[in-house]
């Protein structure tokens, strides 16, 4: 077992998230009106820009600590279940790594709503920013599977913890709440499989499906020729 911080590069992360931003906010419109939210996404990135302090923690089991057996996979004495991993051919995984990532407690106490609105957008950009460079750093050792994690490919929520008792949020200064949400709010946990040239990706369909896992193993989409997940 391999266990591993990563204060990561506040610059790569800046300019990642601004890509993101624009990516998904669109071409600019014009007027008065568009150069208005204009200059309020720009504050609020600014007042962000001050804050972040991106970082991630990750464990790393090789293949002879992960037993992948239909919804669940054995890492180490911990399991997780995914409804997902039904789907996954059990000799194409090589090895597992668990991760958190936080890009810092954003305090918005006193700002507007608007400012606020746009601070959460933003702040979402970061935390997938921060995801992709910790993505990076990853695939300089190993070929990976999609990014599993609580709400994504049918995994519940209640996995968070077991997420916890393997990687331990609070190495980043991250917890989980009562309800099994994790903080600072823009923070994300998941797991990523080591896997062979063979391994086949799920699809992006199974990100959002919202069927029961015991249906997974009589899914057809894995033979509908489907793109691969987006990495």
């Amino acid at each position: 077992m391999i266990r591993k911080i990563l204060h990561m590069d506040k610059g790569d992360c800046c300019l990642l998230a601004r890509q993101i931003f624009e990516q998904r906010m669109g071409p600019a419109g014009k007027g008065a009106g568009a150069e208005r939210k204009r200059q309020r996404a720009l504050q609020a990135a600014a007042f962000l820009d001050e804050q972040v302090s991106p970082k991630a923690a990750y464990v790393f089991f090789d293949q002879s600590q992960v037993t992948l057996t239909r919804c669940c996979a054995r890492l180490g004495g911990t399991g997780i279940s995914c409804k997902a991993f039904s789907q996954m051919e059990p000799q194409t995984i090589k090895g597992a790594y668990i991760f958190v990532l936080s890009i810092a407690n954003i305090d918005l106490s006193g700002e507007t709503m608007t400012q606020r609105v746009y601070a959460d957008l933003w702040g979402s950009a970061y935390v997938d920013a921060a995801r992709i460079l910790l993505q990076k750093e990853l695939e300089q050792h190993s070929l990976l599977s999609e990014c599993f994690g609580p709400g994504f490919f049918g995994m519940e929520m209640g996995e968070m913890r077991a997420i916890d008792e393997i990687v331990r949020f609070d190495c980043i200064d991250a917890r989980i709440e009562s309800s099994g949400a994790i903080l600072p709010p823009k923070s994300s946990a998941g797991l990523y499989f080591s896997v062979t040239d063979e391994y086949e990706p799920l699809g992006q369909p199974c990100k959002t499906c919202k069927g029961n896992h015991r249906g997974c193993e009589y899914c057809g989409q894995r033979e509908k020729g489907l793109p691969s997940a987006s990495k």
